[in-house]
This record gives C-alpha cells, sequence and structure tokens, in this order.
C-alpha cells in the first residue's frame, strides 16, 4: 500500500498499553484484553493469557483458518482467536504495524459491532511513529479469487483503493456499491463506524447452533422484514437527499486563503428526468429526512422521561408518606403511548420494541430513492399524513408533560423531572 501521507511511511505502535473489556459476540462470555506497545519488524501478535503453553497467534494470513461468520486464526497446536476483523480493521486503517495482543478468551470483544472504539481508543492514548520503514507488498498482476456468488479481484494500482458491491435478497440492504480511496485518515470518518449486522430470521438459527449468544442490537444491526430494529438505525444508511443537476460554487478555505471554483453536476444519464422531477424528488427526501430526525428526537426524549418516571416511584415507593398513585398512573399512560403510538408491537425475540412510525417513515424515503422517476401523487400524500401523525405524537406527549410539572409542584422536596421546556 502506498499512502500519500509521507509520515505513514515508517512503521507504527501504539504510545501506551490499553485495557479493553467486552463481550464476545459468539460466545457471549466476558473478555479482558489489552494491546501492549511493541518493537519494529514484530507484526500484530495475540498471546491467549488464558493458556500456558504455544499461546502465541501471529495475525498474518497463514494462520488464517476459519471465515464462517468471522475472521478466525489458529497456530500449530490449535489454539484459535476468533471475531478478529473489527480490530484488524482498526489497526490497518490507523496503519499500526506492531502490536501485542493478550486476551484471556478465544474471541475479541466486540464492543459496539465496529471498528470505531477500537478507533478512539487508540487515537487516546496516540500512535508512535518508530524508525524503521514499513513493508509493503507490491502487487504486480491481477489476482481474482470466486467463491459460489462471491469474487474478490486485486489490481495493481499506486494507492489503496477498494470498490465493492454487496446484494442482498432484502428491499433494507438490497445492492449496494461503494468506492474509497484509503488516504488522509479517511478510514476513521468513512468505515470505522460501520457495524456487523444480521437477519432477524437468522438470529434463533444461529443461536440454537451456539452463535450469536452475546449478540444484542447494542453490538449489532439486525435487518427485520420491513425494518431496522435498531432505534439508532444505520449510520450509513445511503439514503441521503442528492443535489439535483446543475452548476455549483464549491469553496475551499485554507489558512486564511479561500479558492473558488465552479462544478457542473450532470444527472445519470440513463434516467431521463425532467430538472422539475429531480427537485421534487430532492424536496421529497428532505421532508422526509426532517420527519426522521423529529422522530429520533421524540422517542429519545420519550425514553428520558419514562426512565425518571422510573427512579422517582422507586423514590416515592420508599417513602410512606407519599401518595404515588398518579406517578403510577401517569407513568403507565407514557409507556403505553410509546408502545402504541411510537413502537409496533414487540416480536416475539427479546429485541427491543421497533419504531413504528420511523420505521414506516424510512420505508418511503428508500422507495422514493429506488425509483429512477418523480414520487408519486401517494407517495406526496403519505408525506404529508406522515407529518401530521408526528404532530399529534407531539400535542399528546404535551399533555402529559403538563402533568409531569403537576407532580413536579406536589413533589417538590425529590428530584424534578426534567423537561425540554424546564
Amino acid at each position: 500500500m502506498i499512502d500519500i501521507d509521507p509520515n505513514k511511511q515508517n512503521q507504527q505502535t501504539i504510545k501506551e498499553a490499553i485495557s479493553i473489556s467486552g463481550i464476545g459476540l459468539h460466545s457471549g462470555k466476558q473478555v479482558e484484553m489489552k494491546l501492549v506497545p511493541a518493537e519494529v519488524d514484530q507484526g500484530v501478535k495475540f498471546i491467549r493469557s488464558d493458556k500456558k503453553n504455544n499461546n502465541e497467534i501471529y495475525a498474518i494470513w497463514s494462520n488464517v483458518s476459519e471465515t464462517v461468520l468471522s475472521t478466525t486464526i489458529s497456530n500449530s497446536s490449535k489454539l484459535k482467536i476468533s471475531t478478529i476483523e473489527h480490530l484488524m480493521s482498526a489497526l490497518s486503517g490507523l496503519h499500526i504495524d506492531n502490536l501485542t495482543i493478550y486476551i484471556d478468551a478465544s474471541e475479541v470483544p466486540i464492543m459496539d459491532g465496529s471498528s470505531k472504539p477500537f478507533v478512539d481508543l487508540i487515537e487516546n492514548v496516540g500512535i508512535e511513529v518508530q524508525n524503521k520503514k514499513r513493508k509493503v507488498l507490491n502487487v504486480k498482476k491481477v489476482i481474482e479469487v470466486k467463491s459460489n456468488q462471491s469474487s474478490a479481484k486485486i489490481i495493481p494500482n499506486n494507492q489503496f483503493s477498494i470498490d465493492f458491491e454487496i446484494d442482498f435478497p432484502s428491499q433494507l440492504v438490497s445492492k449496494q456499491s461503494c468506492q474509497l480511496q484509503l488516504i488522509n485518515g479517511n478510514y476513521k470518518s468513512d468505515i470505522a463506524a460501520a457495524r456487523t449486522f444480521g437477519f432477524e430470521k437468522d438470529v434463533e438459527q444461529l443461536r440454537s447452533n451456539g452463535l450469536a449468544l452475546g449478540g444484542s442490537l447494542d453490538n449489532a444491526v439486525v435487518v427485520g422484514k420491513s425494518e431496522i430494529l435498531n432505534k439508532e438505525g444505520l449510520r450509513y444508511d445511503g439514503i441521503r437527499p442528492k443535489v439535483t443537476p446543475g452548476t455549483y460554487t464549491a469553496n475551499l478555505k485554507y489558512k486564511g486563503q479561500t479558492i473558488s471554483s465552479k462544478i457542473k453536476v450532470r444527472g445519470d444519464l440513463r434516467i431521463n428526468l425532467p430538472i422539475e422531477d429531480y427537485q421534487e424528488k430532492l424536496m421529497a427526501l428532505l421532508a422526509l429526512r426532517d420527519l426522521l430526525s423529529e422522530t429520533h428526537e421524540l422517542i429519545d426524549y420519550v425514553d428520558t422521561v419514562i426512565e425518571q418516571l422510573d427512579d422517582l416511584k422507586v423514590k416515592l415507593n420508599s417513602n410512606s408518606s407519599s401518595d404515588n398513585a398518579d406517578l403510577i398512573s401517569l407513568s403507565k399512560k407514557i409507556a403505553d403511548f410509546k408502545d402504541e403510538e411510537l413502537m409496533r408491537p414487540p416480536p416475539s425475540m427479546s429485541y427491543r420494541q421497533r419504531p413504528r412510525l420511523r420505521g414506516e417513515i424510512r420505508s418511503l424515503m428508500r422507495a422514493i430513492d429506488n425509483t429512477t422517476n418523480s414520487p408519486t401523487v401517494p407517495q406526496l400524500e403519505r408525506i404529508e399524513s406522515l407529518a401530521e401523525e408526528l404532530n399529534q405524537h407531539k400535542t399528546m406527549m404535551n399533555d402529559m408533560e403538563s402533568r409531569i410539572n403537576e407532580i413536579n409542584e406536589s413533589n417538590a422536596s425529590l428530584p424534578q423531572i426534567i423537561l425540554k421546556g424546564n
């Protein structure tokens, strides 16, 4: 790999040791791990601290032993470390060449399901540039590997660039593509936060086979039939309003100087749409984006209110002189509001309930974004009805806020429930 940053030509390690605790995605077990600086030319080495003999495993291609649902490396004694892909991605993206990793289990902790926690921890302690040049692999000819419906091709280039595509039989994931040149630190902004995902229909089967035992909505994206089950959705969802064709002025500011340049944006030549239709599509997606943001804010706000009410109920229950019947009634009313108005009924499995309104907004966004036509009249009417529905939910919450204020006044000696307007 050749990086345009000359400072990245030397080998690197971390400046200080890092201790990490987490859950193994598949094992469901608590894992303790420690990242320790290493000398030049060592490479990345795992040490199983729970084993005494033959407990070292180098993270090199020849030690890769399994690639089913995760990447596993093993040594000659069949000792293994699995689910290394997020950590190794972080090390590669940050150009960490030398590192010793002590781990007391056979699986790297999943963290939030992405590389970002590892990136943040490493950047927090700092990166040490070492006094020896990095070894690079120079690809001189095309290499291609095919397996069933999958394929990978490596092509000689003077920079490390990636062009990939996925295709799943799901309207939520479907066919996606991405092109990246991993230069100038864009790994952190464009890749690191991407989370592992799986399909709701596969969860029970995985767990019955002893897999995904540590999986949850906190460390994986779960794709349902019609929506993403995670309240926060996808970090890189691919549904973003696109600028309409035309001529734009781009301004680059650097060290007090501004450089301006005209940029001409052309529409997809395969799509013959009038400019008015492009603009109508853009305005529809922008309207839905705003509705989605407001829905997220409302759901998060309701969650914080419910948590505060629950805490207050505990305090009132410990005070025999207080009558908390009104508080219990209101708490139930808000919880029912969240379940019945904002959320779908919970699925049979033990995942959190799914936002109904949010799911409908995202579904409509995908429908409009994935078509080559302008939005239909029913689609535009549905945007208006979703906006009205959201306003109704806000009104209902405002009414309940009035009751909460009354509770605050009647329980002045206890911690106050914090509302938006307070």
